[in-house]
């Protein structure tokens, strides 16, 4: 029985995920210039990076929260996927003076690599 229920939530989990990957399907680029010969300053480019993460966050959250009161009725299970991914444990600069601090490396995880 508990093992019908966890393959029923992690059937879910799959169609949730795959939903996303379809709507994202076919999303192509806008030219920001019309002649397609336009520089963006560094800094402004930065900035939009900036405002478009916060954004999609924001919608990841609502999405997430949304998904945690239809489907989601025990607490381990979502607990486990989020403790499984192997991005949980790298620290999400909270503004644009902390992203701006934080150390250029190919190696997040490590100071030093052989």
């Amino acid at each position: 029985m508990n093992s019908q229920v966890s393959a029923r939530k992690a059937g879910t989990l799959l169609l949730l995920m795959m939903s996303n990957l379809l709507f994202c399907q076919n999303v192509q680029t806008l030219p920001v210039c019309s002649g397609g010969d336009c520089q963006t300053p560094l800094p402004e480019l930065f900035d939009r990076v900036v405002m478009l993460s916060h954004y999609i966050h924001t919608l990841y959250t609502d999405m997430f929260i949304e998904f945690d009161k239809q489907y989601v009725q025990d607490r381990e299970f979502i607990a486990k996927a989020i403790n499984d991914c192997p991005t949980s444990s790298l620290a999400t600069p909270e503004d644009k003076e902390q992203a701006q601090k934080v150390p250029v490396s190919p190696y997040p995880n490590s100071s030093q690599h052989n």
